[in-house]
C-alpha cells in the first residue's frame, strides 16, 4: 500500500452525563496523522444508565456514497457533509455494536437482545431477526438456541443479553457472529448454528481472516490473529500511555480505562487498523510484524473507539 487512506472512526464517551457530548465521529488521515471531530453526538433522549448505556455512536457501513452509522437504538444515515439525512429504528434494536453491509442488506448486531437484525437499504425495510440465546441452567447443559423471527414478532420480552453478540460478517453463504461470552465464532445458516475456530472470551470484532480468526481482546488491549485451533499467529499489545497524561485517569477500571480494544478495519491482507482507549488508532503491518504508527485524538480515557471504515467510500 503506497499511501494509507483516511478513515472515519466512531467513539463512545463512557460515564458522560446528560447535556454532555457522549461520542461522535472523527475523520483521521492515517498517512499524515491529522484528524478532526466532524460529528459531536449530544442526543439527550438516550438511556444514561451504566458506563456505556445508549451513549455514543457505534458500527458503520458505507452505501451509495452515504455513511450509515448506528447509535444504540437507531440507524442514522449521513451525507458526505456529515449531516443526518435519514434515520430508522425498530423495537428489536438496543445496544447496537457493529453493523455489516452485504450488497444492499445491512446486518445489525442488537447486543442487548442477543440478535442480528436485517435491513434492506434500498427498500428501507427491516427484515428477519436472527435470535441467538443461551439456554440451560449451568455450563454442563448449556447450549445456544437459534430462531429466525420476523421484525414484527412479539417475543421481545423474552430477549436479553446472554451472549453479548458484538460483530457480524458474511463469508460465502454463511453469516458469522462474534460474541464476547462464546469461545468460538458462531456460524449461522438457514436456522442452523455451529462453531468455527477457537477464540478467548471477551473479544470484539471477531471474524474469519486468512484461514484463521482475527479479533481484538477488549480488556487485555490487544489485536490478535489465531489459527482455527486457537494457536496464536499474531498478537499485538496496543499502546499504553503514562498514567499522569490521562484525563479522567482516576476513574474505576470498570467504568473506563486505557487500552480497551475495540474497532477493526482490514485495509488489505497486510495492513490492519484497530482502536483503543483513549481514542487511539493503531496501524499494523503483518508482513513487517509491527505497529507502523499510532494516532491519538484525545487523552480522555472515557473516550472509547468503536468502528473504523475508510472514507470517502
Amino acid at each position: 500500500m503506497n499511501r494509507l487512506p483516511p478513515v472515519v472512526c466512531t467513539t463512545i464517551v463512557r460515564t458522560a452525563h446528560k447535556s454532555e457530548n457522549h461520542g461522535g465521529i472523527f475523520l483521521v488521515d492515517l498517512e499524515t496523522g491529522r484528524y478532526s471531530q466532524i460529528v459531536d453526538w449530544t442526543d439527550e433522549s438516550i438511556d444514561w444508565a451504566g458506563r456505556g448505556g445508549d451513549r455514543g455512536l457505534r458500527g458503520m457501513a458505507t452505501y451509495k456514497g452515504e455513511l450509515w452509522v448506528a447509535a444504540s437504538r437507531a440507524l442514522h444515515v449521513f451525507n458526505q457533509d456529515f449531516e443526518v439525512v435519514r434515520s430508522y429504528t425498530n423495537s428489536f434494536l438496543k445496544g447496537i455494536h457493529e453493523i455489516y453491509r452485504d450488497e444492499n442488506k445491512l446486518l445489525i448486531t442488537s447486543t442487548a437482545y442477543d440478535c442480528i437484525v436485517e435491513f434492506d437499504m434500498d427498500a428501507e425495510e427491516f427484515g428477519d431477526v436472527h435470535w441467538l440465546s443461551r439456554r440451560g441452567e449451568d455450563d454442563d447443559d448449556a447450549y445456544i438456541q437459534y430462531q429466525i423471527l420476523s421484525s414484527n414478532s412479539k417475543l421481545l420480552d423474552e430477549m436479553d443479553d446472554t451472549l453479548h453478540i458484538n460483530n457480524i460478517s458474511i463469508h460465502g453463504d454463511y453469516m458469522l457472529a462474534g460474541a464476547s461470552r462464546v469461545g468460538a465464532l458462531l456460524v449461522l445458516n438457514k436456522g442452523q448454528i455451529f462453531p468455527f475456530g477457537k477464540i478467548p472470551v471477551v473479544t470484539h470484532n471477531a471474524q474469519p481472516f486468512q484461514g484463521g480468526v482475527v479479533y481484538t481482546l477488549a480488556e487485555k488491549g490487544s489485536l490478535n490473529i489465531d489459527e482455527i485451533s486457537g494457536k496464536s499467529r499474531y498478537a499485538f499489545d496496543l499502546i499504553r500511555y503514562p498514567e499522569q497524561n490521562l484525563l479522567h485517569g482516576n476513574l474505576k477500571r470498570e467504568f473506563a480505562h486505557q487500552g480497551f480494544a475495540r474497532g477493526l478495519c482490514m485495509l488489505d491482507e497486510d495492513i490492519l487498523v484497530t482502536g483503543s482507549s483513549p481514542a487511539t488508532l493503531s496501524v499494523y503491518s503483518l508482513s513487517q510484524n509491527k505497529c507502523l504508527k499510532t494516532i491519538n485524538m484525545t487523552m480522555d480515557v472515557r473516550q472509547a473507539t468503536h468502528s473504523i471504515v475508510p472514507w470517502p467510500p
